[in-house]
C-alpha cells in the first residue's frame, strides 16, 4: 500500500490532509489574534463563574401508585398497562397548580432594591387595587422599627411582627435585620410573569425506568424560599389529586351539609313550638289514636324524605353523566349505591376512564385502542344513564303514592278534637324533622367516609430540604469549559484570519500563485544578538547595525548563509545554455527584504573566488551603502552625470572580491536616469572588470524601475516576503516583467519563522508607498 492510499484502498491526496505541522503553523503565525481571544473568553467566563449568585438546587420525591384495577382491564384486553409516570409529571407542573403555589406564598410580592446585609421576611402585603403606584419604600430605623413611604411619602412608623395599616395599605414583615438606614421596595411583580418564571424553574423526572419514582426540583437563588416552593408544589399536587377522585362524593357531601342545617334549623323551630303550645294547653300527651296516626304520618314522612334525599343523588349522577357526555370530561362515579347494577357499572366507568388516561400518555385521541376505550366509555355512560333515570323514574312514583298516604292520615287528623288535632300536628313535625335529621347525620357520615376512604396514589418519600452547598456556579468545570471554549474559538478564529489573509506564506502557496520555481527560503534573520544567542555565543559584541544584514560574512556557517549558497546553485543551473553575469533582485512592495538578499547573494558569490560588484539601482530609497558603512556618493547618478569616473564611484568592502556601486546622490528623475543609454554604457563597463553583476532595484508595484533595468539583466530574481506579500500583487508584479521581457527566473521566499515575526497582514493599497518614496510631508521625491 503506497503512502497516500488509504485502508479501503482510495487514494488520498496531500492537498486533501491538513498535517499537524500546518496547523502549529497556523498558530504561531497567528498568535496575537489566538491569545487576546482566548483570555477574552477566558476571562468572561472566570468573571461569570465568581461574580454570579449561588443556586440551590431544591427537590423533593414522590411515589405514583398505579392502579390494580386499571391493570386488571388492560390485562383483560390483551395490552400492557402503560405506566401513568408521564400523566402525573405533567399534572405535578401544570400551571394551574403553579398558580395556586404562587397564592399560597405570594411569590408575587417582590423585594428590591435590597443591600446583602438586608434580610427580610414579607407575612402580609397589601395595596387597594385602586392604587397607581405599586411600590413602597422602606427604610431601617433600629431594633426591628422601620419606616414606610408611598410615592415619597411617609406613611408612618412599624416594626417587625406587628401589622402596619394607613390608608386602606396593609403591611407585615415577619422578619427584618439590617444596619439602621438601609432602604429596600416591596412591590407587586406580575402575577404571569412569576407564574411563567417558575414553570420554567420546576422539573419533574422519573427516578430510573419503570419505577413510578418522581423526583420534582426547581433551581432557586433562595434556598429557602425553593424549598417552600417544592413542598407547597407536593402539598397543593396531593390535595388536587384526591379532589379529582372524589368528585361526586365531594357533591353529595355538599348537598347533605346543606340539608343538615336546613332540617336542624327547622327542628329546633319545631321542638320550641310543641314545648310552647304543651306549657300553654297543659296537654303533654296524645290519645291513643291521635299517638298511632302521628307516628304513621312521621314514618311516611320519613320514608318521604329518604326518597327525595336518594332522588337528589340520583339527580347529580345524572347531571354529572350528561356533563361528561356533552364536554368529553372524565368522569369517576361515587358508586355507594346500595343497587348492585349501578354499583357495578360505576366500577366498569372508573376502570374505563382510567385506562383512557393511561393510554394517553403516549397515544392521541386518534388511536384506535383510544377510540375503542371511547366507544366503551360512551356505551357505559349511556347504560348508566339510563339505569339512573329509570332509578328517578321509580322514586318519583314511590313519592307519589306516599303523598297520597300522608293526604289518608291527614283526613282523619280532621276527625281529631282541635286541641288534640293542633297537638298532633306539631307532634309531627317536631318527629319528622328529628327521624329527617338523623337520617341525614348518619348519610353524612357515610359520605365523609367514603370521601376519605378515597386516598392519593401519590406517596410522599422525601421532602424538599435547605441544601448546604449551591450547585451553580460549578467553578472548577466552568473554568475548564472556559478555557476549551477559548481555546477552541481563538483557534477557529486565527484559522478564519488566516483563510481570509491573501498573502503568500509558504513555498507551495508562492509557486501555486506564480507558476514559478522557489529558488530557495531565506528564514527570519533577527538581530546579531538573538542569533548568537541562539547559537550559544555569548561574546562582547561590539558593534551592531545596519551591517548585521551581512550573514554570509559575519556568520557562514548559519542556515541562513546556507539559503543564499542554494540560491546560487539554483541560478547558475536554471539555464545552462544561457550563463548569466547581470543578476537583478527586486520585490513587489518596499520592505520584503530584496536589498539584503541582493547583498548576502553577492557576498556568497564573492566567496567563491570572483570578483563581483554589487550596484545600488534603487535610486529613492538606498540602503546597501549602509551594510558595509560606507559612503553614498559619489556613486551611480555621479556616474551616469558623468561628473565622477568608475573608479571613484566603486568601492571595496571588507569582504575580499566584493565592490559596491552605491547609488549616489538621489536625483530628482530616478526612472529617467535608469532608462538612459548611459546607464547601459556604465553596465557594459562593469561587465569588462567584474565576473558578476548584482544588480538592487526599487519594488515592481510602485514605481517603473525595475521593469526598466530588468531588459538588461541576464537573471531577475523576484523577493516575496511570506506571509506580507498578497498573492495578486506577486501576480500583477510578474506580468508587468514580462511586459519587458525580463528573464524572471524564480522566486526567493524570506522571513520564514516560527514565530510572530515576519507574519502579518499587508493592507493592500498603492498609496500606502507615498511616505516610502518622499518626504516627512508625503512628497515625492522627485518634487524635491
Amino acid at each position: 500500500m503506497s503512502p497516500n492510499e488509504s485502508k479501503t484502498g482510495a487514494v488520498v491526496s496531500p492537498e486533501e490532509t491538513v498535517s499537524i505541522r500546518q496547523f502549529i503553523d497556523v498558530v504561531l503565525r497567528r498568535l496575537k489574534i489566538v491569545l487576546f481571544c482566548f483570555f477574552l473568553i477566558f476571562s468572561f467566563s472566570a468573571l461569570y463563574t465568581f461574580k454570579a449568585a449561588p443556586v440551590y438546587r431544591l427537590q423533593s420525591t414522590l411515589y405514583a401508585k398505579q392502579s390494580k384495577a386499571s391493570i386488571s382491564v388492560l390485562d383483560d384486553l390483551g395490552i400492557g398497562a402503560p405506566s401513568p409516570i408521564e400523566a402525573e409529571m405533567q399534572i405535578l407542573k401544570s400551571r394551574t397548580n403553579i398558580e395556586e403555589v404562587v397564592r399560597r406564598l405570594h411569590l408575587d410580592w417582590g423585594v428590591s432594591k435590597k443591600n446583602r446585609q438586608v434580610s427580610v421576611k414579607v407575612a402580609d402585603y397589601f395595596l387597594p387595587p385602586e392604587t397607581e403606584e405599586r411600590t413602597l419604600s422602606i427604610t431601617l430605623q433600629g431594633d426591628g422599627d422601620f419606616s414606610v413611604a408611598h410615592k415619597d411619602a411617609i406613611l408612618g412608623q412599624g416594626r417587625v411582627g406587628e401589622p402596619f395599616n394607613s390608608g386602606g395599605i396593609r403591611l407585615k414583615l415577619e422578619k427584618l435585620e439590617g444596619p439602621a438606614g438601609e432602604k429596600f421596595e416591596i412591590t407587586y411583580k406580575s402575577f404571569s410573569a412569576v407564574v411563567r418564571e417558575a414553570l420554567s424553574s420546576i422539573t419533574a423526572v422519573e427516578v430510573g425506568k419503570k419505577t413510578n419514582v418522581i423526583e420534582v426540583s426547581c433551581m432557586d437563588t433562595d434556598p429557602v424560599r425553593g424549598m417552600e416552593i417544592i413542598n407547597t408544589l407536593v402539598d397543593v399536587y396531593l390535595s388536587r389529586t384526591i379532589d379529582f377522585n372524589t368528585g361526586e362524593a365531594s357533591q353529595s357531601l355538599q348537598f347533605i351539609e346543606k340539608q343538615l342545617a336546613e332540617v336542624k334549623k327547622v327542628l329546633e323551630g319545631a321542638e320550641k313550638d310543641l314545648e310552647n303550645y304543651r306549657k300553654k294547653t297543659g296537654i303533654v300527651l296524645l290519645d291513643d289514636e291521635g299517638r298511632k296516626i302521628v307516628e304513621t304520618l312521621a314514618d311516611l314522612e320519613n320514608r318521604k324524605a329518604q326518597i327525595s334525599f336518594n332522588r337528589r343523588q340520583l339527580e347529580i349522577s345524572v347531571a354529572s353523566l350528561k356533563e361528561a357526555a356533552a364536554r368529553g370530561k372524565s368522569f369517576f362515579p361515587a358508586a355507594n349505591f346500595s343497587d348492585p347494577l349501578v354499583a357495578e357499572l360505576s366500577k366498569r366507568l372508573s376502570e374505563l376512564e382510567l385506562k383512557k388516561q393511561f393510554l394517553l400518555t403516549d397515544s392521541t385521541e386518534d388511536h384506535p385502542m383510544v377510540r375503542q376505550i371511547e366507544s366503551q366509555l360512551v356505551e357505559t355512560r349511556a347504560r348508566l344513564l339510563s339505569v339512573n333515570e329509570e332509578a328517578l323514574a321509580q322514586t318519583a312514583r314511590e313519592q307519589n303514592a306516599i303523598e297520597d298516604q300522608i293526604k289518608t292520615n291527614e283526613n282523619r287528623l280532621k276527625d281529631l278534637p282541635e286541641v288534640e288535632r293542633t297537638l298532633a300536628g306539631l307532634t309531627r313535625v317536631m318527629k319528622v324533622n328529628s327521624d329527617m335529621y338523623m337520617f341525614l347525620l348518619e348519610k353524612h357520615e357515610s359520605a365523609r367516609i367514603l370521601k376519605a376512604s378515597t386516598i392519593s396514589n401519590i406517596r410522599v418519600i422525601d421532602q424538599a430540604i435547605v441544601p448546604d452547598l449551591p450547585v451553580k456556579p460549578n467553578k472548577p468545570r466552568n473554568l475548564a469549559l472556559g478555557f476549551l471554549l477559548g481555546l477552541f474559538i481563538a483557534v477557529g478564529v486565527a484559522f478564519i484570519v488566516d483563510h481570509l489573509d491573501n498573502a503568500v506564506k509558504t513555498a507551495d502557496e508562492a509557486a501555486k500563485t506564480t507558476g514559478m520555481p522557489v529558488l530557495t527560503q531565506i528564514p527570519y534573520m533577527g538581530s546579531k544578538r538573538k542569533r548568537e544567542k541562539k547559537n550559544g555565543k555569548h561574546a562582547k559584541i561590539q558593534e551592531e547595525g545596519p551591517i548585521e544584514a551581512l550573514v554570509g560574512h559575519h556568520d557562514p556557517k548559519s542556515p541562513i548563509t546556507e539559503a543564499y549558497r542554494r540560491l546560487r546553485t539554483a541560478l547558475r543551473y536554471s539555464n545552462i545554455e544561457k550563463p548569466f553575469r547581470k543578476i537583478m533582485f527586486t520585490s513587489s512592495l518596499p520592505g520584503e527584504g530584496k536589498s539584503t538578499t541582493a547583498a548576502n547573494f553577492a557576498v556568497v558569490l564573492a566567496q567563491t573566488g570572483s570578483r563581483v560588484v554589487l550596484v545600488d539601482c534603487d535610486l529613492r530609497k538606498p540602503v546597501i551603502e549602509t551594510f558595509f558603512n560606507l559612503p553614498r556618493s559619489p556613486g551611480l547618478t555621479e556616474l551616469i552625470a558623468k561628473e565622477a569616473t568608475l573608479d571613484e564611484g566603486i568601492k571595496p568592502t571588507q569582504i575580499p572580491g566584493l565592490f559596491l556601486l552605491p547609488c549616489g546622490v538621489i536625483p530628482p528623475n530616478p526612472t529617467e536616469l535608469i532608462g538612459s543609454d548611459r546607464m547601459k554604457e556604465v553596465l557594459h563597463e562593469l561587465e569588462e572588470q567584474f565576473d558578476f553583476i548584482v544588480i538592487d532595484t526599487p519594488p515592481v508595484m510602485p514605481v517603473s524601475d525595475a521593469q526598466v533595468l530588468g531588459e538588461a539583466a541576464d537573471r531577475v530574481v523576484l523577493v516575496v516576503s511570506a506571509g506580507k506579500t498578497p498573492a495578486p500583487a506577486l501576480r500583477l508584479t510578474i506580468e508587468r516583467l514580462k511586459e519587458t521581457n525580463a528573464e524572471v527566473c524564480g522566486l526567493v521566499l524570506g522571513h520564514l519563522t516560527k514565530s510572530r515575526a515576519g507574519y502579518y497582514s499587508y493592507g493592500y493599497g498603492y498609496g500606502a508607498y507615498d511616505k516610502y518614496y518622499g518626504d516627512k510631508s508625503g512628497k515625492h521625491s522627485e518634487e524635491k
